[in-house]
């Protein structure tokens, strides 16, 4: 049976896969958009380095927990409230239009980057 047939006959399979593209699309656009906005603040690419920094080192951390936390409730409640939080995060970045904001840019991408953790594992 191929992954075509597999997402043709399951349903559900189908819509979680649909769902889950989409969400990773707007992750990329996401960090790509934030990537633009620290420069056009900052113009030094030593601050996009940081934000990249501070996207991956949390999940370190993060990661173990949030593998626990999944096993012991309710999946996909998990994942729509881990979607819901990480779009009301991201309304955060509307917020940044100075250079002196730049704090909370990489406060947002640490939460929106633990968040997702939620979600994937």
């Amino acid at each position: 049976m191929s992954y075509v047939d597999l997402l043709r006959t399951n349903k559900p399979l189908c819509a979680l896969w649909l769902g889950m593209l989409f969400s990773s699309i707007g992750d990329c656009f996401r960090e790509v958009i934030v990537l633009a906005l620290v420069i056009s603040l900052t113009g030094t690419g030593i601050e996009m380095a940081v934000i990249l920094l501070v996207g991956v080192v949390p999940l370190l951390f993060v990661t173990p927990m949030a593998g626990l936390v999944i096993d012991r409730y309710n999946i996909r409640k998990l994942m729509i409230g881990a979607d819901l939080t990480r779009a009301l995060l991201t309304l955060g970045f509307l917020t940044i239009h100075t250079a002196n904001k730049i704090w909370l840019v990489y406060i947002l991408t640490a939460l929106i980057s633990v968040i997702s953790q939620y979600e994937t594992e």
